[in-house]
């Protein structure tokens, strides 16, 4: 086996339009791709694994990485609050930005509290993940971001 290439990040989201309009009009990520119509039906049921499946997506995309919001008309999802970081299968993504703390006073002038002050990555790794300063923050739906700065 041989992966290819990076694809998409999925997000499910409680409104794609709150989403769309943080992941676009906040992070200044491009559209390229819906809000869709819903899609339903036996296929998409089977295919996502989800009885009952009615959903739409958008695609929004920032260089070369691609983001895909869900949102599930039906069925409701089955928990109301995001999981902790430390849950199992909660995950999380990262954008490296040019110059973190003026990206994170930016973000900071439109709303967005970020969980802690910029955090330095030690030495042993800075080489290894080719970052140096790291900080993260929430979105609407509580899916956590991670802005890092490039060595």
């Amino acid at each position: 086996m041989e992966l290819q290439g990076f694809y998409h990040v999925g997000i499910v989201v409680s409104s794609l339009e709150k989403a769309v309009s943080f992941y676009r009009d906040i992070l200044g990520l491009e559209m390229i791709v819906g809000p869709t119509d819903a899609f339903e039906g036996e296929e998409i049921s089977q295919g996502l694994g989800v009885p009952d499946t009615r959903l739409r997506v958008a695609y929004l995309k920032s260089e070369a990485n691609v983001i895909q919001l869900m949102e599930f008309e039906s069925p409701k999802s089955p928990v109301d609050a995001p999981l902790p970081l430390h849950s199992f299968t909660t995950t999380h993504f990262g954008f490296y930005v040019k110059d973190l703390e003026q990206t994170k006073q930016e973000l900071e002038s439109k709303g967005i509290e970020f969980f802690s002050p910029i955090n330095i990555v030690p030495d042993s790794l800075t080489t290894v993940i080719n970052a140096r300063k790291w900080v993260i923050f929430r979105d609407p739906d509580g899916v956590i971001i991670e802005l890092v700065e490039r060595v």
